[in-house]
């Protein structure tokens, strides 16, 4: 009996191959959905840490050890606005240093090509007056500006024979839409390539050494992807910064936290090797930290208490050379004006009571 059914259900399922042509697929294990998941974010450089090996982890871990990791924060009515961070961050970029990269949202892209847009033009403008300035002419349609003065920041370089206009001049600046692809914004607009960025980082700009986190990424496993747009050994300019900006209220959100938190396992492993900057890559790492969990301000600030010899000097004032020990738990007793209606006031606690003016009257007790 058991033979005939099996006969008869592989008779239906040819039937259903000759009638549709398709075959019925099983569906696949939760194991092979995983591992489908696991090597797409291997191909964007998010391995989940689960999965890395003993060796993964270390290659990560020194990884990070090797970038300068640096947030700042913006928005709201004590910060810089994402604009104009970002242009104060493309001014102090030393233009010989390397390119930049800017990570943004679909919602950000159009101000971020503005702010570089923006940039661009000023540099060409800059450009001119030099070459004006250079063969004696003067600028006749405007009047001549201050050069921009570049602030010293660990952005910057610090080789002491770099061309002062090389390093004046903005670097080369390519922004990538998350989720979109890569674009190359110039004065004249931004031509935006499709397919993965990190396919397209590679077509016409080389290799980056600043990246900037416009937006902020959902993930720590999105953070260690965008550091694959840092060139990887670069001996000419060593130095590779990723700038993040963070907005206040996304400090307590999961995404600061699983940063933070793969930040802490970075610092214990260079403070622990000094192969990965020991001490002072640790150093580094706590001040990166200290903008991802700032120290949460009270919201009622604490009245201040005045200074015991204050109090003292008024007791004694108003107490006729009362000298009495300050205890500022206790709330202050009133005392008499004409000390000597209250003999002994030194040594009896309270005043008697026939002893104790009455209210309006002369000698009526004073509260401090």
């Amino acid at each position: 009996a058991g033979g005939a059914r099996r006969r008869t259900l592989r008779a239906i399922s040819g039937h259903r191959v000759a009638m549709t042509g398709r075959r019925v697929q099983r569906q696949p294990s939760q194991k092979s959905v995983g591992d489908a998941k696991d090597a797409g974010r291997a191909a964007h450089g998010q391995v989940p840490r689960a999965n890395q090996t003993r060796g993964e982890q270390d290659a990560t871990l020194r990884r990070l050890c090797e970038v300068v990791h640096q947030f700042g924060l913006v928005g709201g009515a004590d910060y810089d606005s994402k604009e104009q961070r970002l242009k104060q961050l493309l001014e102090r970029i030393p233009g010989n240093a390397g390119a930049a990269v800017v990570f943004v949202q679909p919602a950000s892209a159009a101000a971020v090509s503005a702010v570089v847009q923006q940039c661009c033009r000023m540099e060409d403008r800059e450009k001119a007056r030099g070459c004006q300035r250079a063969c004696g002419s003067v600028v006749a349609e405007s009047p001549p500006k201050r050069r921009r003065q570049k602030v010293a920041t660990p952005c910057r370089g610090t080789a002491s024979t770099e061309s002062r206009e090389e390093a004046m001049a903005l670097p080369s600046v390519a922004v990538v839409v998350v989720g979109l692809g890569a674009c190359a914004v110039s004065a004249e607009g931004a031509a935006v390539h499709e397919g993965p960025w990190h396919r397209c980082l590679d077509d016409g700009h080389g290799s980056y050494s600043y990246v900037i986190n416009y937006d902020m990424p959902s993930t720590s496993g999105e953070y260690l992807g965008r550091l694959a747009a840092l060139s990887s050994g670069h001996v000419a300019n060593p130095l590779q910064v990723v700038y993040t900006c963070v907005e206040e209220r996304q400090l307590k959100g999961r995404n600061c936290q699983q940063l933070a938190a793969l930040l802490r396992r970075a610092r214990a492993a260079a403070a622990a090797d000094e192969s990965l900057g020991g001490e002072a890559k640790a150093t580094e790492f706590d001040s990166a930290l200290e903008q991802l969990s700032p120290s949460e301000e009270e919201d009622e600030e604490e009245e201040e208490e005045p200074p015991a010899e204050l109090l003292e000097e008024l007791l004694l004032e108003l107490g006729g050379g009362c000298r009495r020990p300050i205890d500022p738990s206790r709330p202050s007793r009133p005392a008499l004006s004409n000390p000597d209606s209250w003999a002994g006031a030194q040594h009896t606690p309270h005043p008697p009571s026939s002893a104790r003016p009455t209210p309006g009257a002369p000698g009526a007790f004073r509260r401090l």
